[in-house]
């Protein structure tokens, strides 16, 4: 048995297979895309959370328009 040997044969699945997904990880995350995509999703985020941030500031000017007036 490799060194994936009690892993894969508690699930089912070849040395190789574990092998395969492994070396596929480790590619991925030191590729370049991931960077990028790592700074989109941090982009995104701070949009998200200045978009949330206007939405409340509209709801409650909202709520003061509606208001009823004395």
């Amino acid at each position: 048995m490799g060194s994936y040997g009690l892993k894969g044969l508690y699930l089912g699945i070849t040395d190789a297979t574990l092998k395969k997904w492994k070396d596929t990880f480790l590619a991925e995350e030191n590729s370049p895309q991931k960077a990028t995509l790592e700074d989109e999703n941090l982009r995104l985020r701070e949009e998200i959370a200045e978009l949330r941030e206007e939405r409340d500031i509209l709801k409650k000017s909202v709520a003061i328009f509606l208001k009823p007036r004395k």
